[in-house]
């Protein structure tokens, strides 16, 4: 099997910028940390306010009743953004690479923003600077082909791309098993890696058909609550449309468009579904045994602490594996 990665949230390890430590990370494991841009419109997969950058969003207080709209503290973002920017030096200068999750849905999303290049073209340059350092490329993961096509013609080459797994949920309905196979067959054509749906890694006879010679390429996920009956597409579209929302302050053309969907969407069941307590430490070793040596821990919860216990626990699980192996 290839070199087992990690794939982690980075703050889990680095800390926020009101709390940051050094990257310590144990020897024996490759690793790769991922983040969304501190206040981006194009991230996708967490809103803004809840995850990375929690602490450079307020509630306007004119319009706070509404739950959503907030402000942003512009000062406060550029110190997180520049809390990032060290992360991502510190991380390549320890061999580490950073994958950037603009994982937003929508094609009209705000990806042309001076603020998402500089964060690709930091990579780009980071990546050059650390290369004789690195097990592998930094990254941008994406699940829009406008996002995609966009960062590509920045990086030139230079930089990995990922398919997100949330590339794999539809509007319309819940992918079926073959179907899923399907399309990481196909994305697996044209992306440097792949994430399945979190629900595989749950389903023995999923990873079992997975095509052995690009199995090196599929990035498994460990400890996810999801479920194969659910349709995350609306949890992921919710996210998409706050983030837009957020980020631009409510004054754009399409800021109506975005409101009435997260209308639509709090007032139906979509994003109501079963969820189910998972073991990390079996995930990750399901997912080895299945000769995935790519395991990503996402951010199951708005809880850092949480998201941190599961990267340990991940970390013992891989260490645990190879000591058998």
């Amino acid at each position: 099997m290839k070199q087992i990665t990690l794939h982690i949230p980075m703050y889990a390890i680095t800390g926020t910028y009101r709390d940051s430590r050094p990257i310590d990370l144990p020897k024996g494991i490759n690793y790769v940390l991922f983040a969304g841009f501190p206040g981006s419109g194009i991230n996708g997969g967490r809103p803004n306010i809840n995850s990375d950058d929690s602490n450079a969003f307020v509630y306007d207080p004119g319009t706070q009743t509404s739950g959503l709209k907030t402000i942003c503290r512009y000062g406060r973002l550029l110190r997180i953004r520049k809390h990032f920017y060290n992360c991502v030096e510190e991380a390549n200068s320890l061999g580490i690479p950073v994958s950037l999750t603009f994982t937003n849905y929508f094609p009209d999303a705000t990806y042309w923003d001076l603020g998402n290049a500089r964060a690709v073209r930091v990579l780009k340059k980071k990546g050059k600077k650390h290369k004789d350092k690195m097990h592998g490329k930094n990254s941008i993961t994406v699940a829009n082909p406008g996002i995609e096509s966009w960062a590509k013609d920045i990086t030139k080459d230079s930089l990995d791309f990922v398919c997100s797994c949330t590339s794999f949920y539809n509007e319309e309905k819940i992918l079926t098993r073959e179907e899923r196979l399907n399309g990481y067959r196909r994305k697996l054509e044209n992306f440097d890696l792949v994430v399945i749906t979190p629900p595989e890694t749950a389903i023995p006879e999923q990873l079992e058909a997975l095509d052995r010679d690009t199995l090196d390429r599929v990035v498994g996920v460990a400890g996810s609550p999801c479920v194969e009956v659910c349709n995350s597409y609306w949890h992921y579209a919710q996210a998409s449309a706050v983030n837009i929302l957020t980020a631009t302050g409510f004054f754009t053309e399409f800021s109506h468009k975005y409101e009435k969907m997260l209308k639509n969407i709090h007032e139906s069941s979509k994003t109501k579904c079963a969820m189910k307590t998972r073991n990390v430490r079996k995930d990750v070793h399901t997912l080895l045994n299945a000769g995935i040596p790519n395991i990503k821990i996402g951010r199951f919860s708005n809880d850092t602490t949480d998201t941190e216990k599961q990267v340990k626990q991940a970390i013992e699980a891989v260490l645990e594996w190879q000591a058998s192996h």
